[in-house]
């Protein structure tokens, strides 16, 4: 059936067998909930807290209000299921925290720059972010089996360099994330961002940064480079 909620969903994300999230671009910009039911089939969660968006409305009914999704791609949902990690693909690509009640499934987003952090502090609407390095293009994103680090692959993070990855620290108990300090908070092909050279870690074979996954000991990190046709290893410490 027509779910005009949908827009161009580019990805699914189940925290549980019980909900599915999908973040829908290139037309309504937002997060939309589903329930499933006894046959496996989706049913849009009614209700404000059914979905997310910029504006608190979509093509369906009302949302809860949101900042910092235009265009959003990518949901990561936390190994506890209270949180939603949502990239967004478009600069100034902001990467947002959604908190999720894991009994009703239903999504809201708390206010200010709590919520997001962007390549330069904006949010491709009227609100605000924090600012971060190399961040643009998110295409897909991991979290740690502790849920305490957050990496986010970046296909074409900004015009001063070629992609690469960038890397948070979560707070599982509250959602809350950051981007690590200094060099440790990004990797790109040169080692720069668009705050200038050496302002982030140089690493090999992630141009175009495309996927990234994490190995069962936590600590191998698989970085995809679409332009290098390369996968890089790295180790988390």
């Amino acid at each position: 059936r027509a779910m005009p909620n949908l827009g161009s969903a580019w990805e699914v994300a189940t925290p549980d067998n019980r909900f599915v999230y999908i973040p829908a671009a290139y037309g309504p910009d937002l997060v939309q909930a589903f329930k499933r039911n006894a046959k496996g089939g989706l049913v849009p969660l009614k209700g404000k807290g059914g979905c997310v968006s910029d504006t608190g409305t979509s093509p369906a009914g009302p949302c809860e209000k949101g900042h910092g999704l235009s265009l959003p791609e990518r949901a990561v949902p936390s190994p506890n299921g209270r949180y939603l990690y949502i990239g967004s693909y478009n600069s100034p690509a902001p990467i947002v925290v959604l908190n999720r009640n894991p009994k009703t499934g239903t999504l809201s987003e708390r206010s200010g720059t709590d919520a997001c952090i962007s390549l330069d502090g904006t949010t491709g609407d009227t609100g605000s972010c924090r600012n971060g390095r190399a961040i643009d293009g998110e295409y897909a994103g991991a979290i740690s089996p502790d849920g305490r680090t957050l990496y986010y692959s970046e296909y074409s993070a900004g015009a001063t360099h070629l992609g690469g990855f960038t890397i948070f620290h979560l707070s599982p108990k509250t959602g809350a994330f950051s981007q690590l300090h200094g060099k440790f908070g990004c990797v790109t092909p040169d080692g720069s961002s668009e705050d200038g050279p050496g302002t982030c870690e140089k690493g090999r074979a992630i141009a175009g940064a495309y996927q990234v996954a994490i190995g069962s000991n936590g600590r191998d990190v698989y970085v995809a480079g679409a332009n290098d046709n390369g996968v890089a290893l790295f180790y988390a410490h």
